[in-house]
Order: C-alpha cells, then sequence, then structure tokens
C-alpha cells in the first residue's frame, strides 16, 4: 500500500542544487534514519518507508514523496498519523520565496474485487471529508477523483489495481503515475496564472465599483439644472481616460493569461484522454467532472474579461456624453454670441438712421443761415420772412446732397 505525494513549486533552474541541499538537510533534521543514494532521500520509521526525490519538469519542481506501509495499519491512523508524519509540505518552509503551486496526492491500494475496492473508495471519502466525484476504471485500476472543494489546484486519487499479478500491477501503476505527475505539473501552471490574475481580479473588482459610482455621479450633473464649468468637466475627461488605460493594460494581461491557460487546459483534457478512463457501473467518470472543475477555472479569467470589456465600453460612452455636453454648450455659446451681434447690428443701423437725420437737419441749418445772411444783404427788411419761406427748401436741398453724398460713397 502506498501514498504517493507530488507538490509542485516554481524555482529558478539554477536554484536546483541548493534546493536539493535544503530537502536533504532538513529531512536529516526531521528524522533518525536517512540513507541517501543517486538523488533520493529514503527516511525509515518503524516498518514504514518514505522516499524524498526532487525533479524538473517543463520549468517546474517537483518534490515527490513516497509512503510505503503494511496493509496492517488503520486506515483512519494512516491518514490522520502516518500521512502526518511524513508531510512533506513543510520540508522546504525555509526558502521564503518558495510557493506550492499545486498538490496532488495518489493512495494506491491493491484489492482482490470491485466491491471491496468501492467499499475502500467509501472508506477513504469518509476519513478524509472529501466526497468522490465518480468512479471508473483506467486499465485494470478502479479510479476514483476526491471533491477539491476550495483547494482547486490540489487533487486526491485512488487507485486501486484489481486482482492483477504484482508485476503487471506495478508496470500499469508506474504508467499511470507519471500521467499523474504531468497532471499535477499543468495544474501548478494553471494555478501560478490564477494567481498572477488573482490580484488583477481583486483590484477590477474594487476599481469597477468606484468607476461605476463615479461616472453615474457625472451623468446626472450632466443632465441636472445647473451648468457644469469647462475646469469640472476637464477633470471627469482626465479622470476617465486615467480609468480606460488602466483598464485597457489590466484587461491585456488578464487576455494573455486566458489565452495561455486554455492552452494548459487543453494540455490536462490531452493526458486525460490518454489515461482513457472507462465507465465504471452507473457512477459518472472522474475525469469528465475535472474537466467542468478546470474549465470554471478558466471561465474566471474569460468572465473578468468581459466585465472589464464591458466597463471600458462604459467610460467611452460617459467620455461620448461629456463630449456631447460640451458640444451642446458651444452651439449655445455660439447661438448667444450671435443673438447679441444680430441686436448690436440692429442699434448700430438705429444710431446710424439717427445720426442720417441729424446730418439732414444740421446741413438744412447750415443752408438756412447763409440763406439769411445773403436775405439780409439785398432785402434787409423782409429778411427774416425769406429766411423762413426757405427752411423747407434747405431741407429739401440737404436730403439731396445727402443723396449724392451716399452715391459716391457706394
Amino acid at each position: 500500500m502506498r501514498i504517493i505525494t507530488i507538490h509542485v513549486f516554481q524555482l529558478n533552474r539554477k536554484n536546483g542544487d541548493f534546493l536539493l541541499d535544503t530537502l536533504t538537510q532538513a529531512v536529516r533534521r526531521k528524522y533518525r534514519n536517512v540513507e541517501e543514494k543517486d538523488g533520493v532521500l529514503t527516511v525509515y520509521v518503524g516498518d514504514i518507508s518514505c522516499r524524498f526525490k526532487i525533479d524538473s519538469v517543463n520549468g517546474f519542481f517537483t518534490l515527490t514523496s513516497t509512503i510505503e506501509y503494511g496493509g496492517h495499519y488503520e486506515l483512519e491512523n494512516m491518514l490522520h498519523n502516518v500521512l502526518r508524519l511524513f508531510d512533506s509540505s513543510n520540508l522546504l518552509s525555509s526558502i521564503p520565496s518558495l510557493g506550492m503551486l499545486s498538490t496532488f496526492i495518489t493512495f494506491i491500494s491493491p484489492t482482490e474485487s470491485e466491491d471491496s475496492a468501492i467499499a475502500l473508495v467509501e472508506e477513504y471519502s469518509h476519513h478524509l471529508s472529501k466526497p468522490k466525484m465518480g468512479v471508473g476504471v483506467i486499465r485494470g485500476c478502479l479510479f476514483s477523483v476526491f471533491e477539491p472543494g476550495d483547494e482547486l489546484f490540489n487533487r486526491c486519487y485512488f487507485l486501486s489495481p484489481i486482482s492483477l499479478p504484482s508485476e503487471v500491477a506495478e508496470k500499469i501503476l508506474v504508467e499511470i503515475l507519471d500521467y499523474i505527475r504531468y497532471l499535477a505539473v499543468y495544474t501548478a501552471d494553471l494555478s501560478k496564472l490564477y494567481i498572477d490574475c488573482k490580484k488583477l481580479f481583486s483590484i477590477f473588482q474594487s476599481r469597477e465599483m468606484e468607476v461605476r459610482e463615479k461616472t453615474r455621479d457625472f451623468l446626472w450633473k450632466l443632465i441636472g439644472p445647473k451648468p457644469i464649468d469647462l475646469e469640472t468637466l476637464a477633470s471627469w475627461l482626465n479622470y476617465i481616460m486615467e480609468r480606460a488605460l488602466t483598464l485597457s493594460t489590466m484587461i491585456a494581461a488578464m487576455q494573455a493569461n486566458f489565452v495561455e491557460a486554455e492552452l494548459t487546459v487543453s494540455k490536462l483534457k490531452s493526458i486525460f484522454k490518454k489515461l482513457n478512463e472507462k465507465k465504471f457501473k452507473d457512477y459518472p467518470r472522474n475525469f469528465d467532472i475535472d474537466i467542468e472543475v478546470y474549465d470554471r477555472v478558466v471561465k474566471v479569467f474569460k468572465s473578468h474579461i468581459v466585465k472589464g470589456e464591458a466597463l471600458k465600453a462604459h467610460l467611452e460612452t460617459v467620455m461620448d456624453e461629456i463630449r456631447v455636453y460640451l458640444r451642446f454648450q458651444q452651439q449655445k455659446i455660439a447661438l448667444e454670441e450671435q443673438k447679441a451681434s444680430k441686436e448690436q447690428l440692429i442699434r448700430l443701423v438705429d444710431l446710424q438712421k439717427i445720426f442720417h437725420k441729424i446730418e439732414l437737419f444740421i446741413v438744412a441749418v447750415y443752408m438756412t443761415e447763409m440763406a439769411r445772411i445773403i436775405f439780409e444783404v439785398i432785402a434787409h427788411e423782409v429778411a427774416t420772412i425769406l429766411t423762413a419761406l426757405f427752411i423747407p427748401v434747405a431741407f429739401l436741398l440737404a436730403m439731396g446732397v445727402s443723396r449724392l453724398l451716399h452715391r459716391r460713397k457706394i
């Protein structure tokens, strides 16, 4: 009976030797009876052994621990004590930058029949407090996956070779475990992408609320009775452009991770296809459900991208509304200026008419005065009468002179 735990984390390749040295020191500090051979550390506690090995796969490091024990151990004791005794997750805690990206635990228990294998699945499910997702068969082994719950990137598998010769069973288990290791690595890749975007998701959610509240306030003020001054409108446009630029950067980052996440999930599906899980009785197949779990992770990227695009479109709409408001205000000012110019022109025309009448009056007075002087010289006794009679003639002459002058100007 075996328990294989695979921890996957990302680390610079140059730190591989340092990582192995750190693991060796940590194992020797924690356990007394330790053997080292070909980079594999083996720990013995009674009749239980545990092998620790570090490998590099596709840019990730894997720490694999393989616990082997006799069948006389009670399952509950094994899960709560033996598994804790050889917990490998804390062995590399001395490296601050080290972060686990995924953990895959595979429980291997050979059985003699399908019924005993199913009973064992139920027992594991009970003691782990994890419901089984389904039951299937992979190359003569009963296979079950326990629900991950909130641990999206961790998995617990159960494998039970049923009535297979030990050599055949071992060969099949080696092949399956190699596929499981790649499942763990690809899941770690998806985990890394999710972690990279998780901060963006959080920032986006807070910014989305802020932006919608702010822009809603802008729109209410735009349709309000009070006019908005240019300085305020400029500050609004500046706010919108800054948020739109930040949003575009976030969307681009999420889109890049979304594409990589889709590619990673396609790799996981390829492994599922190669494992070729067969349906067992009326139970759902594990990988059918597991694919849905992985697809939900990818949908998180997609949903945030869609929300980001919608928020960006909203910002553009608000910006357009502000621009329309500005154009309306400019037209309003232009109309008011036109109206003011027209009124001023009317006043100038009226004033010109007044000046024209005054001009006629001045010319007529001038002519009348000149006539009076002449009348006093040639007919002194009746000069006053003649002057009075000449006034209408003076006005007529003044009008004639005025028309003649205007024609010459034209």
